[in-house]
């Protein structure tokens, strides 16, 4: 169950949706045996001149290997990427003119599970991560270091596969940050969190989940006061999202509309705030309209802005995918 909620939580903010403005290593939709893809960005006000030109190459197992961008007059590679025979990421190394290294590393155990991650190689504040797991599989421990100075160390503990309750290390003492409660089902019902304001103070905040059978509400007190409403269709896909949440300006609405095609493709996704009064932000509103191949990859995608209720492209992306025979 707890795998089911993180799909869910995947879904509403949009991971398993391309996005746009290289976001290549977003795009969790990627499909077929892909070799290469050139990807062109325009601006909304001149779609004839390409704003920028990207090509990425993948390998036989569809890690993408090489990331280049068009300057001036030619193609200049960007970042490469390294993988061990399990197919798990173990290098990201960026093509850096000021620094001689800048780079990502990764290890992992026997199972595929990410053990230890460095991040900014070279750079002035080089970041690590060591992680612990137990026989199972589950997190149990991990490590934050910066520029070699651990920063801090968390703990997790467990009833079967549920999470139950996160430590922190504080002054050579455990203190518990995080603790959850489960229905019989499994799935969370109650999230309580330790977490410091921007002054320093300490908060707590709650979460309370509900499981309507038709939509899924989501309350809290403490952080960010919100009511969800969920709508799907009739092949199980999120078609309709809608947020209440409360500020101190009052109440603000956010409603996200998809469309799918027959073959399950979403070919629209529009995005909108309503204020308190009702009436839409259109600075905050957006329309995205795809185009897709027969591998069901995107190839072409529309941003457009609303402006004073009237859509206006803002950007056009266009893909040109090359498959292996």
């Amino acid at each position: 169950m707890r795998l089911n909620f993180l799909l869910i939580s995947m879904l509403l903010s949009g991971a398993v949706l391309s996005q746009p403005a290289r976001g290549i290593l977003k795009d969790t939709t990627l499909q077929g045996p892909i070799v290469q893809i050139q990807e062109v960005q325009f601006n909304g006000d001149n779609l004839t001149e390409p704003a920028w030109k990207y090509n990425y190459f993948f390998d036989a197992e569809g890690n993408v290997l090489r990331e280049e961008q068009w300057e001036e007059s030619e193609y200049v590679v960007r970042w490469n990427r390294k993988y061990d025979d399990r197919g798990n990421l173990i290098e990201h190394i960026r093509e850096n003119k000021f620094q001689e290294v800048d780079k990502d590393s990764f290890a992992y155990d026997k199972q595929s599970n990410l053990t230890y991650e460095a991040k900014d190689i070279g750079g002035p504040f080089p970041k690590t991560l060591a992680i612990q797991y137990d026989e199972s599989g589950l997190k149990i421990r991990e490590e934050h270091y910066v520029s070699g100075n651990r920063e801090s160390t968390f703990y997790y503990n467990y009833e079967g596969e549920n999470m139950t309750m996160v430590e922190s290390m504080v002054d050579g003492n455990k203190k518990c940050i995080e603790w959850n409660e489960y229905d019989k089902k499994g799935r969370i019902t109650k999230s309580t969190k330790l977490t410091k304001s921007r002054k320093g103070d300490q908060d707590t905040c709650v979460i309370v989940y509900s499981y309507p059978e038709e939509n899924t509400e989501l309350t809290d007190d403490g952080c960010k006061p919100q009511t969800e409403k969920l709508v799907f269709n009739d092949r199980g896909q999120l078609i309709y999202e809608e947020f209440t949440r409360k500020t101190r300006r009052g109440e603000n609405k956010t409603i996200i509309k998809r469309e799918f095609n027959s073959r399950g493709q979403v070919t629209s996704k529009e995005y909108k705030i309503l204020n308190q009064e009702g009436e839409e932000d259109y600075s905050s509103s957006t329309i995205y309209v795809y185009e897709y191949d027969e591998y069901d990859n995107w190839t072409k995608l529309e941003w457009y802005k609303i402006k004073e209720g009237k859509k206006e492209l803002s950007m056009r992306f266009v893909r040109e995918i090359t498959y292996s025979k």
